[in-house]
């Protein structure tokens, strides 16, 4: 699954008025109006038990999301299935890794991040 796929099911699913910002570089990925929600969509092709979250976008979710009164969401799909996190409700712990430093192909190498791990056991399995 890839986030164009994603975010068709869960408008399809869950908020049929779910929609993307006007621009790209926006801090998430969706929103919906009538849920009060922001999301940061992520997709794995490979199954993890903790699936990972960077601080900087963790921040910036957070500090947009509160600014329009939304709660921020952060949802993953994995080969297992997919996994949804209202970040207002947990405490996360912050470690640095040295991790890729872009996701794409053409990675400049790997840089230090500050990162969570959040336990796919205490998600909302959508």
């Amino acid at each position: 699954m890839n986030e164009t796929e994603l975010f068709e099911y869960l408008k399809t699913r869950y908020l049929q008025d779910l929609e993307q910002p006007m621009d790209k570089f926006e801090a998430y990925d969706c929103y919906s109006d009538y849920g009060k929600v922001q999301i940061e969509l992520k997709c794995r092709s490979k199954h993890y038990d903790d699936l990972i979250l960077e601080r900087y976008k963790y921040d910036v979710l957070m500090a947009t999301a509160a600014d329009k009164g939304y709660v921020p969401w952060y949802i993953n799909s994995t080969p297992k299935g997919i996994y949804a996190f209202d970040l207002f409700k947990l405490e996360l712990c912050w470690i640095d890794r040295d991790l890729p430093a872009k996701t794409e192909f053409d990675s400049l190498g790997n840089v230090s991040k500050s990162v969570s791990y959040l336990p796919v056991s205490e998600a909302l399995k959508l």
